[in-house]
């Protein structure tokens, strides 16, 4: 049996799974390291996590002694989680994925239990402590775990980009040859979540359950251009308040026109990796909320209306959970 924790910033998730690779139980926790951030203090996140795994275990009708290994990914190997594990440098294919484990001599869950961090993976540099890293310096802590999936499930033959909608967006390129090569990240759903939750733009994009989209996606994305460009980003963020007031657009035409706009600006962010980019190619897969990645989409093959492209949406929980935990399960296939 083998317990997987995916360690994300603001949560934890726990996933307990058996020698054939199912699902048995799944686990919640608030508790991220932003929390162990605040607090300085990586006691409290230690007994979170040990809390997690022993009420999963016990939610699949377990006990401790069943479990062999503990996998763990995500910002638990980050400087605001368990410890620091150092970033591998790309090009990352599965293989060396898999030499780069670190085993915990840690007695966290168990002295019988192997504890399992998967590696984080960076951006190649030419130079380091360069100011010119900014324009392509970018690392990865989970989205690795991922992208493994992916290659896991849909055994792609030809080289592919992985979108992923969280609170950040983050694109990740893969060569034919299945390694990772680089990344680029935006902030766009920290800026999303801000607007959406401390500002007084929040009420008019809270979606009513009777209240559908009236507008079409290309419509929205078009407004979304043109607010932004003759009234500036600022502005543009703040018209779904007189929106709701002047004009006929709902609740849900106004939240995908301001999904819009910070689409458009992650655009700016990624342009490599799309039409004429050095990291361009014709097939994606986009993980994350099923409105925020169609919308997406729609704009991509606006921007590459000259190239025909093909995107897989990984949309729900449900598959976004499987693409983790086969991820996990590859990368930690030896142990």
């Amino acid at each position: 049996m083998k317990a997987v924790l995916d360690c994300g910033t603001t949560n934890t998730k726990c996933y307990i799974i058996n020698d054939e690779g199912t699902l048995l139980a799944e686990g919640y926790s608030r508790f991220g390291v932003k929390d162990n951030a605040l607090k300085q203090d990586r006691e409290d996140y230690k007994k979170d996590l040990k809390l997690i795994v022993s009420n999963t275990v016990l939610k699949a009708g377990l006990s401790m002694s069943n479990i062999k290994v503990v996998i763990a990914f995500g910002m638990i190997s980050s400087d605001l989680g368990l410890m620091v594990l150092p970033h591998a440098e790309a090009p990352v294919g599965i293989a060396d994925q898999q030499k780069n484990i670190q085993i915990l001599d840690s007695s966290l869950f168990g002295t019988e239990i192997t504890f399992c961090l998967i590696r984080g993976i960076k951006n190649p540099l030419e130079k380091e402590k360069d100011l010119q890293n900014v324009f392509t310096c970018d690392f990865m802590r989970g989205e690795e775990t991922q992208v493994a999936g992916v290659i896991e499930k849909f055994k792609p033959k030809e080289d592919f980009n992985v979108i992923m909608f969280s609170s950040h967006l983050k694109i990740i390129h893969v060569s034919c040859e299945m390694k990772i090569q680089r990344s680029m990240t935006t902030m766009s759903g920290q800026i999303f979540d801000c607007i959406v939750n401390n500002t007084v733009v929040g009420k008019s994009v809270m979606v009513h359950d009777a209240e559908k989209q009236t507008m079409s996606n290309e419509q929205l994305i078009q407004l979304a251009e043109d607010t932004v460009e003759q009234t500036g980003l600022m502005r543009a963020f703040l018209l779904p308040r007189f929106m709701e007031s002047f004009t006929e657009m709902t609740s849900m035409d106004r939240l995908i026109y301001l999904d819009a706009i910070l689409a458009l600006e992650d655009l700016k962010a990624i342009k490599e990796y799309y039409g004429e980019g050095r990291f361009a190619s014709q097939k994606y897969y986009f993980i994350g909320q099923k409105t925020r990645c169609e919308m997406f989409a729609d704009i991509l093959k606006k921007k590459c209306s000259d190239t025909p492209i093909e995107i897989e949406i990984i949309d729900g929980k449900e598959k976004n959970r499987e693409i983790s935990i086969l991820g996990a399960l590859k990368l930690t296939e030896n142990y």
